[in-house]
């Protein structure tokens, strides 16, 4: 059965701000994992997930959004500490650089990587670019310090769908 994660509380910071504020699901209990920008010849674009939660996550209405806008609905389970793969999705993955944002129903922010020359305010941490026949990877399933250029490294190694090899 999918059970969802308990929803996270809201957090007022000192001067009434209201931060974090998700109704469904915590930051980080689903994570992009995983990219592939610049496919090998034949191959396609491709967004990994990977659920960190002790839960199956039903992923109705979800959605992964790309720099441009390009809105890709999700749909099916996530086993709990299991990955899902997006291939295709909607706009362009820049290979030169770009910004992949994960978003549960009630369109709270769940997850973003950053990378190459994006600039979404602060490049020095951006993810390294992924380029052709390279992956960018997390260095360990699941982990997110909140650096990207930490916690991603690039691989040879494309395992969409399991574990992440360096």
């Amino acid at each position: 059965p999918v059970v969802n994660p308990p929803p996270q509380t809201s957090q007022t910071n000192n001067s009434g701000v209201v931060q974090n504020e998700i109704l469904g699901y915590e930051i980080g209990s689903v994570v992009i994992n995983e990219i592939v920008s610049d496919p090998t010849d034949g191959g396609v674009e491709f967004v990994e997930l990977y659920n960190t939660t002790i839960y199956s996550v039903d992923l109705s209405g979800w959605w992964v959004e790309e720099g441009s806008g390009g809105k890709s609905i999700l749909g099916g389970t996530i086993l709990a500490n299991n990955f899902f793969v997006l291939e295709k999705p909607k706009g362009s993955l820049n290979n030169t650089g770009d910004i992949v944002k994960l978003f549960d129903p009630t369109g709270g922010l769940i997850d973003q990587v950053t990378y190459g020359d994006w600039d979404d305010g602060n490049k020095n941490n951006n993810a390294p670019r992924a380029d052709d026949p390279l992956s960018l990877i997390r260095r360990f399933d699941g982990e997110d310090t909140g650096n990207d250029i930490a916690d991603f490294v690039l691989t040879e190694n494309i395992n969409k769908g399991w574990s992440n090899i360096i």
